[in-house]
């Protein structure tokens, strides 16, 4: 899998999780926050792999 299409994967994904937080019961968003902190920390990984 090349950057860009893990980069394209890894946004569209945190678009979702972002979305799901939003809608998301109160006792839910906690992971749901995790997941996404997990995911930005990921996208920052990968973009500094391509740096």
């Amino acid at each position: 899998m090349t950057y860009f299409t893990e980069d394209l994967i890894f946004n569209r994904e945190l678009e979702l999780l972002t979305d799901e937080y939003d809608t998301a019961p109160a006792d839910i968003k906690n992971f749901i926050l995790e997941d996404i902190q997990l995911l930005e920390s990921a996208i920052s990984l990968l973009e500094n792999d391509v740096q």
